[in-house]
């Protein structure tokens, strides 16, 4: 009787090797899960038009371009217009709270919405 906890044990630990009698081996190229990151901003497709045009490094992200949107609810029709304006579909449009990733890139729009998603602000980044 006093051997029992030992057995016990020895049978739960059993069950948990991997290389048990009646268990699969795992697989040596078996990976990690994969983890997705999620972010609610947004970068809309524009359909055509001239905001189709590639960005390259060297071309600014057009900020100055979109200062003239500040103020107004960002609806499909104004982030349409955003993208026509600076001519090119790079934006992100990040609302309050919103997870974004801190990769820099000189020729991507940010544009800060704020609680009524409203546009704040726009910068480079």
């Amino acid at each position: 009787m006093r051997h029992l906890p030992l057995v016990l044990a020895a049978v739960v630990l059993t069950g948990c090797n991997p290389a048990a009698p009646g268990k699969a081996t795992p697989s040596a190229t078996r990976s990690a899960p994969a983890i997705v990151a999620t972010t609610n901003a947004t970068v809309e497709p524009v359909p055509t038009g001239p905001a189709r045009a590639k960005v390259s490094a060297s071309v600014d992200c057009g900020a100055a371009k979109a200062m003239k949107f500040i103020g107004q609810t960002a609806t499909s029709s104004v982030r349409l217009e955003v993208a026509k304006a600076i001519g090119h579909l790079s934006i992100r449009w990040i609302g309050p709270g919103d997870v974004v990733t801190m990769d820099y890139s000189e020729a991507r729009l940010n544009a800060d919405l704020d609680d009524g998603g409203k546009i704040k602000h726009f910068h480079c980044g």
